[in-house]
């Protein structure tokens, strides 16, 4: 057996152990999520989104934009990344069952 078998073994022997350890340290801080829930978060980041690009569209009424506007620029593309990657984060939660998933909210 070579040495990137052993590896993959490695890994999937434990993929169980850490699936669990998901689980439950998730379902500590998240211990339920409705399709409210998840859609307000969604609706959230959108804006985000919209924000985001809202200010990029500025750059067409000063050519070449601003100092201040391009650093505002980037201060909500960062805070647009970070929103994506935790909806991202937490919709492979609920695709791993690491989070309890309920009807209602």
């Amino acid at each position: 057996m070579d040495d990137e078998t052993k590896r993959l073994q490695f890994l999937k022997m434990l993929e169980p152990a850490i699936a669990e350890a998901n689980r439950h340290a998730i379902h500590a801080k998240l211990p339920k999520l409705d399709q409210e829930l998840f859609l307000r978060f969604a609706v959230s980041v959108a804006r985000v989104r919209a924000r985001y690009l809202e200010q990029a569209l500025t750059f067409s009424e000063n050519d070449p934009p601003e100092e201040i506007a391009i650093k505002r620029l980037a201060e909500l593309r960062m805070i647009y990344e970070e929103a994506v990657k935790a909806y991202d984060a937490l919709g492979h939660a609920v695709e791993r069952g690491y989070v309890e998933v309920t009807d209602a909210g």
